[in-house]
This record gives structure tokens, sequence and C-alpha cells, in this order.
């Protein structure tokens, strides 16, 4: 059966048999090129490559991750005064950035606690507010040193740009 009278039936509403359209199509099927004469298959990266870079965005994962966790150790707090009067008073906390030794402003310090860890006392807490800072990079805290001995300072803070939590334990030495 050649393809117009196949055509022609359905044109005019009857149904072509299975065996009448298995022979249109073969009739008016286009034969495949052999291999030789096939264009490449287009992809948007060669397969070669295609390994390397896969390989490279592996390597990526891996190791960005890791450099994320790493920074925040790259920053600390440091103890302007290492001994305080008994009392009320004043602690001057710095920030710094350790590989360059800057100074650090905009972090959000969202935990503090004084105690007197340090002398077996972790029980022993006292008031601490955080206040105005006199210079950028400098935070302080108005404390109520009601002994003497040695009290830590904890403090937890945020880093704009940075993963991660950055919490450090400072000691210091209350006098008379």
């Amino acid at each position: 059966m050649s393809p117009a009278p196949l055509l022609c039936a359905v044109q005019i509403g009857l149904r072509p048999s299975a065996r009448a359209f298995a022979q249109h199509r073969r009739a008016t099927a286009i034969p495949a090129a052999p291999a030789s004469e096939r264009e490449p298959e287009m992809t948007l990266i060669p397969k070669k490559n295609r390994q390397l870079a896969s390989g490279a965005l592996l390597a990526l994962l891996i190791f960005g991750v890791g450099h994320a966790r790493a920074a925040i150790d790259d920053y600390a707090f440091e103890l302007i005064q290492s001994t305080l009067k008994r009392g009320q008073g004043v602690i001057d906390v710095r920030l710094i950035h350790k590989p360059d030794g800057k100074l650090v402003s905009d972090a959000v310090i969202f935990a503090m606690r004084l105690d007197m860890a340090p002398d077996d006392m972790e029980a022993m807490t006292s008031a601490i507010e955080s206040t105005r800072a006199p210079q950028p990079g400098l935070y302080r805290f108005k404390v109520d040193l009601t002994d003497e001995g040695r009290w830590r300072i904890s403090l937890a803070a945020k880093l704009q740009g940075e993963i991660g939590t950055l919490q450090n334990r400072l000691v210091f030495r209350v006098t008379r």
C-alpha cells in the first residue's frame, strides 16, 4: 500500500488496519545515515572536560566548606586590661583579626557571662551589661565585681560575612 491511499482513508474517516499503518511507516521512513556520516552529538562540555569539571567541583565543595569553618578561628577577643579593682567598673575588650592584627567593628555580641570559674566558683556570677565603646573594634562592658580573685568573661558573637559563632573566654584578676 502506498502512502497516498492511507492518507486518503484517514481523511474520509476510515480507520486503517495496523498492517496498513506499518507498511505506511516503512515506506515513508527516512533511512538512518551510517555512523561515519552522522554529526557529532552536541553538548555544552566535551566528555573529557566533563570529568575534570566534576572533579574540580567536588574539590571546591570539600575544601571550600573546610575553609569557611576555619575562618571564624581567625578572630579573637582580647582584654585591654588584665587587672581591675573590686566594685563597679568597666571592662574593655578588643576584637582582632589574627592574620593582619586589625580591629573588627561589626560583631554582634549576643551572649555574655561573668563568673569566677578560674577560682573553681563557676556558680559565683555577677552582672554584666554592654555599653557604648569609645572607638570601633573595642567593646565595653559595665560589670559589678563583688569579690577579689580571678574572674572569667565569656563572650559569643556573630561576625558579618563569616560562618559560625566566635566564642572566647577571657580571664582577668580583681584586686582591692
